[in-house]
């Protein structure tokens, strides 16, 4: 009898456990943290094998994953690949710190091959580069969830890079210099589900704008927080940047006096083209590249002319009254004519 109550007792205390960590949203298992200890050397990669990470293993399920500063080289054989770890962190440890111009280029994951498609689930860039070793209009792509750390990080292109991960976090995103400024070294970003809010950055150390280049692709999203005047995230640098997506800007914050304004793409030293599928989102499109919308009772515009969001007058009712009867007017003279 007495064995059977400090079972039970022992079954209620596992129990009363078990609702806690759930109750608490708590890893029921610790994750074990697996690093890179070494560079993959040419012709290897430990994204799929034992390689380099210690404790010795191919990644697998269960465990977290992180480079450490080291470089991580794809598969070397054109395909697809996905990443075995609960995350990988490219980055971090002794590779740890803001990403700048004099970052290594080591710190990186670097794809290796032609058509080769990556699948990570939950890769962080903490200070450190997506790059590639290939040749002008080779093509990679990149999948699955990306968060951009605090000490965000760069895509370097000798190639056209696309970008199908859900791109999250407010760090810095730099867009490295190609080399030789061709149209077939480029980064894409294709997620309409993107949440990533940070600055993107030109990091152009040429003359030329096509040194660096960005194109937000037909369908994608790129996420503005406006909040005082002058205060947002926005895209700046010497670069060449294509947008065939939409803006989604958020207003929640943002002042209301007219006059305020924010510069959402810095198109002083940028060469900026807007394709026919772009779009800002809740946003109506008056024609000539002006979008406005109303929130907080303030008039909104958006110029594409300027890269510019502004607070704008309201029109009087008489002013869009004689706009009214002017659009009625040419349409009278057309149906006379006719």
């Amino acid at each position: 009898m007495n064995q059977l109550r400090s079972s039970l007792k022992r079954s209620h205390a596992l129990l009363s456990s078990l609702a806690l960590t759930a109750a608490l949203g708590l890893p029921a298992v610790s994750q074990a943290q697996v690093v890179l200890t070494a560079n993959d050397s040419l012709g290897t990669s430990s994204f799929n094998s034992a390689g380099g990470w210690s404790p010795a293993g191919v990644p697998t399920a269960g465990s977290t994953y992180s480079t450490m500063g080291y470089l991580l080289r794809s598969p070397t054989a054109a395909g697809n690949y996905t990443f075995a770890g609960d995350s990988l962190t490219v980055g971090g440890g002794s590779g740890g710190g803001t990403y700048s111009t004099s970052t290594a280029n080591n710190n990186a994951l670097i794809f290796k091959a032609n058509n080769v498609n990556l699948t990570v689930n939950n890769l962080i860039l903490d200070g450190s580069q997506i790059r590639d070793g290939l040749s002008d209009n080779n093509t990679v792509s990149l999948n699955g969830n990306l968060q951009v750390a605090a000490n965000g990080g760069a895509f370097m292109n000798q190639c056209l890079i696309t970008i199908n991960s859900v791109i999250s976090g407010s760090g810095n995103i730099y867009i490295g210099d190609n080399g030789n400024g061709s149209a077939g070294r480029a980064t894409i970003f294709t997620s309409a589900a993107n949440t990533f809010a940070g600055n993107i950055i030109f990091n152009n150390t040429h003359a030329s704008a096509g040194y660096s280049r960005l194109t937000l692709a037909g369908g994608s999203l790129m996420n503005f927080m406006i909040g005082a005047n002058g205060i947002n995230n926005g895209i700046s640098g010497i670069g060449t940047l294509t947008l065939d997506g939409s803006f989604k800007i958020d207003l929640t914050g943002a002042a209301t006096t007219i006059g305020d304004s924010w510069t959402l793409v810095d198109q002083s030293a940028a060469t900026v083209s807007y394709g026919s599928t772009f779009s800002v989102n809740g946003f109506t499109d008056l024609g000539g590249g002006l979008w406005e919308t109303t929130v907080n009772g303030a008039l909104y515009e958006y110029n594409t002319a300027s890269g510019l969001l502004s607070v704008v007058p309201v029109p009087e009712p008489s002013s869009i009254a004689l706009i009214g009867m002017g659009i009625a007017g040419i349409i009278a003279g057309v149906r006379r004519k006719k």
